[in-house]
């Protein structure tokens, strides 16, 4: 949600984009916002390649971050959130 008069998430969003790293992409959030959410996911991917997440502040200061291996089968994903104090 970024429109400040907006008070209830529309239920037509998107919430899901295929991309190829590396990859990034800005949001702004609702003043009312106090956390993110973020999930990664490979499929028919190559065995041991590795993938960092990080969330940032808009001063590009990480809030929080993770990573994640591709298994034997090609298959790897990771659930990352952050919640302000």
């Amino acid at each position: 949600m970024t429109d400040p008069n907006m008070t209830e998430v529309p239920d037509d969003i998107e919430y899901e984009e295929t991309v190829s790293p590396p990859w990034q992409k800005t949001v702004t959030h609702h003043k009312n916002v106090s956390g993110a959410g973020f999930s990664a996911s490979v499929s028919d991917g190559v065995p041991g390649s590795s993938f960092k997440i990080e969330i940032l502040d808009k001063d590009d200061n990480v809030l929080k971050t993770g990573d994640f291996t591709v298994d034997a089968y090609g298959d790897g994903s990771l659930l990352l959130n952050y919640y302000r104090n």
